[in-house]
């Protein structure tokens, strides 16, 4: 027998095999398969099988796994812009390439992904009416699966714009954000609430605020540059993000693992109160 020929038997015998494991999983009732009733009981026919509301509430899985992971809306969006400008892939390996990053990604984070995807399934077949419930009040020709209105889009854009530019335009790192480990994130973030919630009543408290040894300001009173009382909530949002972010990095580094966060917005104000050379001050830098 040739090399040729030996390798040829081999090769078929090879797909032989792998045609047989997935008949038999087929055959045994797979995990997909069992989905299949959970998924008409649920949604009934027409929702089941609409291709377009399957890939938004897959997209809205995928982000919310990676969301619970530690990734960032601006990590996020980059990755979006990234995918789409590239050619447009064939989805039988993009099914695979799917399963084979979920499987590596399990294994990263220390998770069983079949364990899971069981626990899952029978958790949501207990979740049929609420979940028929909050499809019937899905927005129609929309992949957000609840109504979220312009003036919140606009809050949310204004934030993340606010978080990004502080990112690329200042280009603060993390490691600066961990250095501020007494809670100096939050009190500046309270700050800027409470002067937003409390503009014409403040006057006792922006004085105190002006002392950089003040209860609730925590840098210098440079630093504390109030403007109107939206902008001020918006400034408060990026500290409460950022903060949220310095903790789970702290926690990640407590338990002795790697923090899942990449990257993330930092606080502007420097250690030690004092301001950066130059340019205006970036969205976490108390103002």
């Amino acid at each position: 027998m040739t090399p040729d020929r030996e390798r040829e038997l081999l090769e078929a015998n090879n797909r032989y095999l792998d045609e047989a494991r997935i008949a038999r999983r087929a055959a045994a009732g797979g995990f997909q398969a069992r989905v299949a009733p959970w998924l008409l009981a649920c949604f009934g026919e027409a929702i089941a099988r609409d291709r377009q509301e399957r890939s938004h509430r897959f997209l809205e899985e995928a982000i919310e796994l990676v969301q619970a992971a530690g990734c960032t809306a601006s990590e996020a969006h980059q990755l979006v812009d990234y995918v789409f400008a590239r050619p447009v892939g064939e989805m039988d390996q993009e099914i695979g390439g799917v399963m084979v990053t979920l499987a590596a990604f399990c294994l990263a984070h220390g998770h069983d992904m079949a364990e899971a995807g069981e626990r899952e399934l029978a958790r949501v077949w207990t979740k049929i009416e609420k979940i028929r419930a909050k499809q019937a009040a899905k927005p129609k020709h929309s992949p957000l699966p609840e109504h979220v209105t312009d003036d919140t889009l606009d809050a949310m854009r204004d934030l993340f714009a606010e978080r990004q530019r502080q990112k690329t335009v200042e280009g603060w790192t993390p490691e600066h954000d961990d250095e501020h480990d007494d809670g100096e994130l939050a009190r500046a973030a309270s700050a800027y609430a409470l002067n937003a919630g409390l503009p014409k009543r403040f006057e006792t408290l922006a004085r105190a605020l002006r002392n950089e040894h003040g209860a609730i300001w925590p840098w210098h009173s440079d630093w504390w540059k109030p403007t109107d009382p939206r902008r001020d909530l918006v400034k408060a949002g990026a500290l409460i993000l950022a903060e949220i972010e310095r903790l789970d990095r702290a926690t990640a580094s407590a338990e002795g693992r790697k923090p899942d966060r990449a990257s993330s917005a930092s606080a502007d104000a420097p250690s030690g109160g004092q301001p950066p050379a130059g340019g205006e001050t970036a969205v976490r830098t108390p103002r």
